[in-house]
Formats: structure tokens, sequence, C-alpha cells
């Protein structure tokens, strides 16, 4: 018929016309979920979805063209999608990296991270159930581009125009502050927007549901395991060479730049160098992430978004886990949010009378709430989670320790690392006065007043060498130190040097001699002269808190690399189980960041050389990230299961996300006074009081975390009991004064004698269903011996009755809602 042959014909270059535009009609009549994936491919050479081929040799009828050509759509969405994400968390790494010494050094202060943090975060509380009801509403291609664009602005334009200005030209280091923290606190309020539309916060399910296109576990795990290992090779293998070009600029730019802009470099080049440095890497990669964004995402209109069942977004993910954060953290709260958002259990569980928003399948439904009702309402979640946390004694202390793990880790990361680096840069230029930096522009580095420039005030005029009396520095020439002609080293009245030997620095180079320090013998006894302001050269500060870091994240990978190949969770929760052993790796971490004031002491007193000083440092940061990543992961699926077993999961974990952002900025804040309170002079002392916070957090949880968390050893369980029928295998259970039996042949409840397990607070046994996180159980049921005791059972959704294993609930778990689903 060649009509209708043309007409095929037609139709067919319509169809595939037609497929960069990713029409809906079309999506939605050819997607399907795929047959088939590769095995080890991100994304399969057939494509998401590999068509069949026609029996018999036969060209691919117009359908299946259709299917390819809407196949190809996909595939584009997905790739970028991915590759914006990958620019997007390589630049949350470099933030994170960076961001602690950034902030003291444009800031001038120590407590500059405290107050820039505790905006950030506080912004992150605020705004995150907005944004979550925002999400439900917009395009996903809008809130990331927005918020690419916004952040862009932020670090790339008004974070260096305002120290420009307002620090530099104006002198108002007040203003500046104010303004510094303004930023902070809209820069985490576009982080909240951004975050429920992230890999790790559940953005595949929202790109899923607003373009219709196929996703399962698989692929998640193929992105999320990408989106995690480029996160961490970021921090080992892009922050520290771009730290290393960081330090090679600020040796240079007085070279680079013209004469006019040499006035802002001020007494440290170094400085400007962090801050441009910065501001043309946001720009760089939020460009990568823009361009992926707006050239891959093909427009949608709001109308045509459709969220299926656990896609939508409670707002709870955050991005305090380095990273992140991740930071960091990043980490376990990712998880966290990940779970609450793609499981199906924690939606599927959700009391429908409280939780519509979380279940609504319809965006057109969900609009039955406005904006401010639907922002009141997660507000409302978030204090019925504060209220089972409350009542849940295991839940409310795992979340506890949950909390400060996370931020005694960003902590180390942005606050104590950075200080430490600093604090060596400084240590360092006493006594070699070198690293880089020079002296003001336009003065002499031999001069006294050129070196005043550099050193900041109170530099005297004069040292004295063990042995001879004092050697005065005259401003003719007897006033600098016989290092590189690019450095001056002065010290003040009443600095004493006790030399015995002297290394020259070589070429510009730092003169660090790893094997002659022993037989020096230096002894600063006026360290109170040479603040923290004295550093030439904060760009070297971060190159080492960048490596510091990288060293750390190299053993953070390790842990987390074991823990996801090796590891298998325990299926109780009892204190003889797999779990018990990772409280004492918390412990160990916390012993692990004693090296660090122990390496100062070693240093200072000069009882070992440079590199085993060094290697202390390193070795610290690698063990400290080595034992706090397993405990982190394996904790993550404690608490996951603990709110798991509890009706209203999703309140629970809304309420998780806000108490650990909170708890992050407090404890970061109180970190960063303990290193204001101790003058410069006292470095070693604050090392000392930090040490003894991490100290005593990982003796109680090592300790007393086993006793509040985790449920006495199942000694008593019952392997079997003999009955009526013959062997009956099950388990013994302790509920209210009655001991049951359950035959996993026919699900019959009987009564037995022996030594059961008492239940716990949540209402599950000892015994509790392995990897019931990504299982759905029945509505309470009572047994045919039950009676009017109020003891219930429950078992897998969809499973036969015949092979199912069922599990018992004490009453007060069925009152805690579970009979309103019925």
């Amino acid at each position: 018929m060649p009509g209708s042959r043309s007409r095929d014909e037609a139709e067919n270059s319509s169809l595939v016309s037609s497929a960069p535009t990713f029409s809906h009609a079309a999506a939605e009549a050819t997607y399907a979920p795929p047959p088939r994936r590769a095995a080890n491919a991100l994304f399969p050479a057939g494509g998401f979805m590999e068509p069949g081929r026609s029996p018999g040799g036969l060209a691919n009828p117009p359908a299946e063209n259709a299917v390819a050509a809407a196949e190809r759509a996909s595939q584009k969405i997905w790739r970028s999608y991915l590759y914006g994400q990958l620019a997007n968390v390589t630049k949350a790494a470099v933030w994170w990296s960076m961001f602690g010494t950034l902030m003291i050094s444009i800031v001038g202060n120590d407590s500059a991270v405290g107050i820039t943090r505790a905006a950030f975060n506080l912004a992150l509380v605020l705004v995150s159930p907005l944004a979550g009801a925002v999400a439900e509403r917009a395009s996903i291609r809008r809130l990331l581009g927005t918020t690419t664009v916004t952040r862009l602005l932020i670090w790339s334009a008004a974070v260096p125009a305002a120290w420009l200005f307002l620090k530099n030209d104006l002198d108002r280091p007040d203003l500046f502050l104010l303004c510094l923290v303004a930023l902070m606190f809209f820069d985490g309020v576009q982080v909240a927007f951004a975050n429920v539309v992230d890999i790790d916060c559940g953005g595949l399910d929202t790109l899923s549901a607003q373009y219709d296109l196929p996703v399962d576990d698989s692929l998640r795990n193929k992105m999320n395991g990408c989106h995690q290992m480029v996160f961490d090779l970021s921090f080992i293998v892009f922050t520290p060479p771009i730290a290393f070009g960081v330090y090679l600029l600020s040796l240079h730019l007085h070279h680079l730049l013209p004469d006019s802009w040499l006035p802002y470099l001020g007494s440290d080049s170094g400085v400007f160098a962090l801050v441009s440095s910065m501001s043309f890497i946001f720009c760089v990669l939020s460009v990568v992430s823009l361009g992926c964004y707006v050239f891959g995402l093909p427009r949608r209109s709001a109308r045509q978004f459709f969220y299926p069942e656990g896609g939508s977004h409670d707002g709870s993910c955050y991005e305090g886990s380095g990273g992140g954060h991740t930071s960091s953290a990043e980490g376990t709260s990712d998880e966290m949010a990940s779970s609450s958002r793609g499981n199906r259990l924690l939606t599927d569980t959700v009391d429908n009378d409280s939780e519509t928003s979380e279940t609504q399948t319809d965006l057109s439904s969900v609009h039955t709430l406005s904006l401010f009702q639907e922002t009141a309402s997660r507000l409302e979640d978030v204090r019925d989670g504060l209220l089972i946390v409350l009542r849940e004694k295991e839940l409310g202390w795992r979340l506890v320790f949950l909390a400060f793990e996370t931020a005694l880790e960003d902590s180390m990361v942005s606050v104590v690392i950075p200080e430490l680096a600093l604090q060596c840069c400084v240590t360092a230029f006493a006594t070699w006065g070198v690293l880089g930096g020079s002296a003001s522009h336009g003065a002499s580095p031999s001069s006294t007043a050129g070196a005043a420039s550099v050193l900041g005030s109170g530099i005297a005029d004069g040292f004295s060498v063990e042995g001879s009396t004092a050697v005065p520095l005259d401003a003719e020439g007897g006033g600098a130190f016989p290092v590189s002609s690019s450095s001056a080293f002065l010290l003040s009245a009443g600095d004493e040097l006790s030399v015995s030997s002297f290394d020259f620095a070589l070429g510009g180079l730092p003169p660090f001699s790893f094997f002659s320090l022993p037989s020096w013998d230096f002894t600063l006894t006026a360290a109170e002269e040479l603040p923290l302001g004295a550093s030439p050269n904060r760009a070297f500060a971060n190159l080492l808190a960048v490596v510091i870091i990288a060293v750390g994240k190299i053993g953070g990978s390790l842990a987390g690399l074991y823990m996801n190949r090796r590891w298998t969770p325990p299926a109780s929760y009892s204190r003889d189980s797999a779990y018990r052993r990772l409280f004492w790796c918390v412990l160990a971490s916390s012993f692990s960041v004693a090296l660090l004031p122990l390496s100062q002491f070693l240093y200072i007193n000069r009882l070992a050389p440079t590199w085993l000083c060094a290697a202390l440092v390193l070795l610290s940061a690698f063990a400290f990230f080595l034992f706090s990543t397993a405990p982190k992961i394996g904790f993550a699926t404690l608490l996951q299961g603990l709110v798991a077993s509890q009706q209203v999961a999703c309140k629970v974990f809304g309420f998780v996300g806000t108490f650990v952002t909170v708890t992050d900025a407090v404890v970061i804040a109180c970190i960063n006074m303990v290193f204001t309170a101790f003058l410069p002079s006292h470095f070693l002392s604050a090392l000392l009081c930090v040490t003894g916070v991490y100290l005593v957090h990982g003796l109680i949880e090592a300790f007393v975390g086993p006793l509040l968390i985790l449920e006495p050893p199942t000694a008593g369980l019952v392997a079997g009991a003999e009955g009526d029928s013959g062997d009956l295998r099950g388990a013994t259970f302790e509920a209210r004064g009655r001991e049951f039996a359950m035959d996993a042949r026919d699900g019959d409840a009987r009564e037995v004698a022996g030594a059961g397990v008492l239940f716990d607070a949540s209402g599950w046994s000892a015994a509790r269903p392995a990897n019931r996180g990504g299982q759905s159980f029945l509505p309470p049921h009572r047994g045919p011996e039950d009676g009017a005791t109020g003891f219930y059972w429950t078992g897998e959704a969809g499973a036969s009755a015949s092979g199912a294993s069922h599990y018992p609930l004490a009453a007060d778990q069925q009152q805690r809602g579970v009979s309103r689903r019925s």
C-alpha cells in the first residue's frame, strides 16, 4: 500500500526530527523500563533502553526508531545532569579545602570561620523547608541554573569586590565582616535550594519525574557512586595542584599586575592570590555546570511535571560534610537525605493523614496546598520529628552522636587544620624568614621600615645570638638576615635565637633541611611579637592545609572502600554485634588527633627533625579520617534502621537534617572560639584544649554509647523448639510477660517456654528483620492466639504466607499511628 507506507515514513521522520526537543507525548508513549543494562558502564552504548531487533534481519519498524530517538534524548539529559553535577561537586571540594584559610586571611581574625559558617548553616536550617516545597513546583532546570549563577556572582564578584573596596580602599574591616556574613547567609540560601535537586539528595528522582525518564536502583547506585568518587578524588588529585598554583601565583603577582593594583597586595600577596584564585575557580566550574544544565536539559512547563511516589522533597539534606560538604561533609547526611527521598519504605509507611505532601503522586494534588501551607507543613514535620526523637531513647542518642561526629569532622577541615597550617607558616617564617614572602612594594627589603610593613607593628631593632651580645639592626644594611634576596628576617626585642648552624635559602625556596634540624637549638621566647598576621604568604599556609586534608581524605577513601565492599551490616543491634567495633573506631580517630599537639611540642622544643614533625601531622590526618569514616558509614545504616522502624520516618529524617546542621554550626563556632581565646604564643595550649574535646567525645562514645544505643547481647535467643508439627525453627520473643515463637513455615504464633529477648523502646525485638531499609512491611496484625493482649505482628509486604518471615511488634508500636493506616 504505497499511501500507507509513505504515511508511515512521514510519521517516522517526524518522530525522529522531534527527538531533540524531547516531546512529552512521545516520551510518555515510548518510555519503558530498560530490559537490560550494561554491567560495567554508567551509560550503556545502546542507551538505557535497548530496543530489540526484528526477526530475520528485517529493518526496525517505525516504533523502534521512535524508541531509539527518545532514548538518545534521555541519554543526553542524564549525561548533561551528571556532568553538571560533577563540575559542581569538584567546586564543592575546592570550597571545603580552602574555606578556612580564605576566611581567616581576608578577615584577619581567627573567629572568621565560626562566624561565617554560623551564618551559612543558619540559612540552611531556615530555608530548607521552603526549598523542599519550591522543588515540588519549580523546574529542576531553572533551580539548577539559578543557584549556579547566583553562587558564581557571590564568589566571583561580590566577595572579591567587598574585600577590595571595603577592606582595602575604605579600610573598614568591621563593615567588610558584616558584608561577608550577609554574603555567606545568602550563599547558604542558594545551597539549600541546590541541595534538593543534587544527585546525592534525590535529584535523580526529580529529574526522572519531570522528564519521564526511567530510573531504578542500579542507575541510582552508579550515578551516586560516580558522584561520590569524583568528590573524594577532587580532594586528593585536584585541590593540591590548585593550591600549589595559587602559591606560585602569589610569588609572581607583583610582576603580573599593573602598578595601580600593587597597593592591593598589601603586606601579603598570598591573600590577593587566594581571593582571585577562588573567584576564578568558581567562575570556570560554574560556567561548566551552567552550560550542561542550559544546553542539556530541555525546557518544560510546570504543567508537564509528574512526581511519582517517593520523588518529592523534604528539604532535609544539607551541605555540612566536607564536606560539605561533605562535606562532606558530606557523607552521613547525604545518605540520610537520599534515603528519605528515594527509599520507598519511608514514603509507603507514612501516615497519610499528616504526610500528604510526601505521598502525593501527581503535581496537581500537591498544589492543593499553597506554598506557604506546604512550608508550614514541613516545619510541623520537623517539630513532630523532634517529639519522636525525644520519645525514643536509642534514636535520640544515636542522633546526638551522629551530629557530633559530623560536626567534629567538619571542624577538623574548616578550623583545626587551617589554624595549624597558618601557625606552621608563622613559625617557619620566624625560623627561616622565607616562604616566598617579600617586603612591601616600593620599600627596600633590607630596610627596617620595609620589614615592619611585612611583620606588622611591634618590630624592634635588635636580636641576640647565644654566647654573644645583642647585634643591632640598623637601617643602613645591617637589618636584614642573610637569606635569599626575596625575603627579610627580623626579630623583635626580646626574641632570642640559639644558633649552632645556619641553612640559607637557595633560589627563593623555603630552606627546609630535613636532616640538619637536630643540630639547631632555636627557642622563641617572645612569640607573641609574631602574630598570625606576621605570615608573609597565606597562600603557602593554604597549600599546607590542602595537602593535609588531601592525605586525610586518602584514609577516608580507603575506609569507605572497605565499608562498601567488605562490611556487612549486622542483622541485630546487640552489643556483641559488629557495631561495637565501630565505637572503638571512633575512639581511635579521637586519639589520632593527639598527634597534632605532639608534633607541635616536638617541633617547638627541637626534640625531633622537621620531617618527623610533618609526618606526625600527616599521620594524624590520615588516621583521623580513616577511623572516623568507617563508623560514619556504619552508624548511618544503624540510624536509618532505627528511623525506619518509625511509622513517620519522613518526619524523623526531616528533623535529623535540621539538628545535624545546627549542631555543626555550634561546634565549629566553639572550636573556633578556643583558638581565638588563646594568644598566638599559646597556640599549643589551644591545640591541647581542642584535642581534649575530641578525646572526651571519643571516650564517651566508645564506653557509654553502646549502653545507650545498642541492645543487650542476644545470648538468650532460642534457636528452636519442638512443637506438635515436628521441628519448629524460629525465634522466641518475650513481650509483655508472654513468649512467642514464630514458625517461618506457616506464620503461626504459639506460646513456648524459654528465655526471651525484651523489646526495645522502638517496638522491635533484638532480632530485627535484616536489611529492612529496602523492604516494605505489612500493617500490624494480631496472631491467632493473641486475643486482647495488644500484641501485633508484621511481615514483608508482597511475600506469600508460606514463605514470609513474620516479626513481632509491641503494642505501643501499634499505638504510634500504625492503626491509622488501616
